[in-house]
């Protein structure tokens, strides 16, 4: 069981829970949503910073030790997650645990106070691991020494010019059966996104307006992907399922990708190209807009839909995490948006993590809850209203309102559905005062 604790961190007193497949958190504006959901990343993002930091120790001309290779890993995990928190040696004593599973566990504290000038304290991170994650490590780390041991030894033997191509393609492939090996030792073999509230600012950029290395790693994740998949999207997104057909690995979500395709002209309500370098959302064959000028709606909506829209065709496994998928949208496309999400959670066991200020998310994702539920006695009936694709599993879903100082779920235990008073409570508050003013207008 994967599960987080958080102790007085940034806007968050105490957080704990198991992570699931769809994780939900609501509140208000600088309530800690996001601070949660970021750390979950962070942490399901260790094993892609191990085999990073093995590409770079191959890449090095010297020999390391298995002890220096490991404190340099663990100054390279304070050192991501310090550009991430920039202030955090400002922040009180604080602890961030993430258990990969009930023995593999890696914790992030305060090692000691330093004083400036004895005014400003700061904190130094120490970061404790597991007993099985050290062994891990140092069992890793002596086969990657060997490894460049041996590589440097032929190259010496050989006593000729570098095949520099030879050379590349057999670290590839030595980095791909180590990448496999860390995948199943953190019990995590998924793909990690990050779909930022910044996403339709950073969509427009292009490579001369920034510095890729400048920027933290949720939004170098998204401009990395975005990158990828936008050139395919020079197709029509029919013609780009049927280019996928002749794959047979992604036959099976063939179906769930046509479904993807009319929730997402029901959000978009046009359809998106890329002609050229340039971006269109198209009202039918001839008349279009450019994206720069599309509503804010759709400017806002339209890198989560495809992303999911690609994630599914793809077939891979995912952990999605997505900021605010309600920005700018219409109550009925924010349903619309749940369903597309469901849908994707539903592929391969996707993880989803949302963050959002919307009581319509909730009131959306109760339905899909409840069509599950009742599903299971009268599955015909409920199909008719809810795709069975949608349909949602209690057991996979957390739902949490998180308030800084507190932090509570929200799934009622016995009706195992989100709970209806924390979804009305923002037009309960309303209500009221529209009650108090009504009864003093004579």
């Amino acid at each position: 069981m994967e599960k987080i604790i958080i102790e007085n961190f940034g806007p968050v007193s105490y957080f704990e829970a198991e992570v699931k497949d769809v994780m939900i958190f609501i509140g208000p504006q600088a309530s800690g949503k996001s601070t949660i959901a970021k750390l979950i990343f962070f942490f399901k993002s260790v094993k892609n910073f191990l085999i990073d930091f093995i590409n770079n120790v191959i890449k090095q001309s010297d020999l390391p030790t298995t002890n220096n290779l490991i404190e340099e890993f663990k100054k390279n995990l304070s050192r991501n997650l310090s550009i991430i928190w920039w202030d955090i040696d400002k922040n009180p004593p604080f602890k961030i645990k993430y258990y990969y599973s009930d023995n593999k566990f890696i914790e992030f504290v305060p090692l000691k106070q330093k004083f400036f000038s004895g005014l400003e304290v700061k904190f130094a991170l120490q970061i404790v691991w597991s007993e099985i994650i050290t062994t891990e490590l140092e069992r890793i780390f002596r086969e990657v020494i060997n490894y460049k041991q041996e590589e440097l030894n032929n190259q010496i033997l050989e006593k000729q010019t570098l095949d520099k191509n030879k050379l590349n393609t057999e670290r590839e492939n030595y980095l791909d059966i180590l990448t496999k090996r860390i995948n199943s030792f953190f019990e995590n073999d998924k793909t990690i996104i990050f779909i930022p509230a910044s996403r339709s600012l950073l969509s427009f950029l292009k490579d001369s307006d920034f510095n890729l290395e400048t920027l933290d790693i949720f939004n170098q994740n998204f401009i990395g992907i975005t990158k990828v998949f936008k050139p395919e999207f020079q197709n029509d997104l029919i013609d780009i399922i049927k280019s996928h057909k002749n794959i047979d690995e992604h036959k099976e979500n063939f179906e769930e990708s046509e479904i993807a395709i009319k929730i997402m002209n029901k959000i978009l309500k046009s359809k998106y190209k890329v002609v050229g370098e340039e971006e269109r959302l198209y009202f039918n064959d001839q008349n279009y807009v450019k994206l720069g000028y599309a509503s804010s709606g759709q400017q806002e909506a339209l890198w989560i839909i495809l992303f999911i829209f690609r994630l599914i065709l793809i077939g891979a496994n995912f952990l999605t995490v997505i900021e605010e998928p309600e920005t700018h949208l219409y109550p009925e496309a924010q349903n619309e948006m749940v369903k597309l999400m469901a849908l994707l959670a539903n592929v391969n066991q996707n993880q989803i993590i949302i963050t959002t200020h919307s009581p319509y998310i909730l009131s959306a994702f109760n339905n899909l809850l409840y069509a599950h539920q009742i599903g299971k006695d009268k599955p015909d009936e409920v199909a008719k209203l809810v795709n069975p694709k949608l349909w949602l599993d209690i057991e996979r879903t957390s739902a949490y309102f998180i308030d800084g100082d507190s932090y509570e779920s929200i799934i009622d235990p016995e009706l195992k559905l989100i709970q209806a008073e924390k979804i009305d409570s923002a037009s309960r508050i309303i209500n009221e005062t529209f009650d108090k003013l009504f009864n003093l207008d004579d």
